[in-house]
């Protein structure tokens, strides 16, 4: 939580709000900070799935468990690379969803909606704010080619199972692969998708990511407007979650020891 598109714009809007260093960082190598915004989410698709995916696994555990892993490189990165750009997309990543989370989950069992519908909806306000026609946007196009950025993401998870390039690789293709079979550009292939789904007995775990044309009443005046208003909220953890990265270890703020969940 959230979901792509939302990660993707916060991470497009947070730029200019970022410090001198990692903004020029990021703005260098912007692919590899906005596809760091989708942080360990690229491996929740990989193909053949799995429940236990290294996504799932590194959500569980906290942001320091993660920085301490790749301690050695941080501590002695000339912090001007592609791998730098990713970790700075990571970081606002987990802010995004500490600052959403929590919400969700307090929520998920006392609406009609499931966890991928409240994040498809809010999905749609994202875009509706950035002037775009939910059902003209194809988010595979946010997500770039494994030839572009899977070297550099590699150091962040290599020294985890299921985190060497083969892994980063698949994980992006069938992340973007995914992502175009749920596209959804009118009222009818939303129907027909859904329809495929119930035949597939998949339509509980996954018809929350088809993008219905209208939304929901519970998504448009229960969930997207708290969810929005946590997002804004969001900005200035990233910004500080940035700011002690560059400082140091020793200026690890105490969110840091929460999980992606926000516990």
């Amino acid at each position: 939580m959230a979901s792509h598109i939302a990660h993707y714009f916060f991470g497009k809007r947070i730029l200019t709000l970022l410090p001198d260093a990692a903004q020029a960082v990021a703005q260098k190598y912007e692919a590899h900070f906005l596809i760091g915004n989708q942080g360990p989410d690229i491996f929740f698709f990989a193909l053949p799935y799995r429940a236990d995916n290294l996504g799932s696994r590194i959500h569980a555990e906290s942001l320091s468990k993660l920085l301490r892993q790749n301690r050695g490189w941080i501590r002695y990165s000339d912090r001007n690379n592609p791998t730098w750009a990713y970790l700075l997309g990571l970081l606002c990543h987990f802010s995004l969803d500490i600052s959403l989370h929590p919400f969700i989950d307090r929520i998920e069992d006392r609406v009609a909606l499931d966890h991928m519908t409240m994040e498809r909806e809010h999905d749609r306000a994202v875009l509706e704010e950035e002037g775009i026609d939910p059902l003209r946007f194809v988010s595979r196009d946010i997500l770039p080619h494994p030839d572009k950025v899977a070297d550099a993401i590699v150091p962040v998870y290599g020294r985890y199972e299921g985190g060497d390039i083969h892994a980063v690789r698949s994980a992006l293709f069938s992340f973007r692969l995914v992502e175009m079979l749920f596209h959804v550009s009118s009222p009818g292939a939303y129907d027909r998708k859904m329809r495929l789904l119930r035949l597939l007995g998949m339509q509980k775990s996954f018809g929350g990511k088809l993008m219905h044309d209208k939304g929901f009443f519970e998504s448009r005046y229960i969930t997207t407007p708290a969810l929005m208003t946590r997002m804004r909220l969001a900005y200035p953890v990233a910004v500080e979650a940035i700011e002690a990265l560059y400082e140091g270890e020793d200026a690890y703020p105490p969110f840091f020891d929460l999980n992606f969940s926000g516990v």
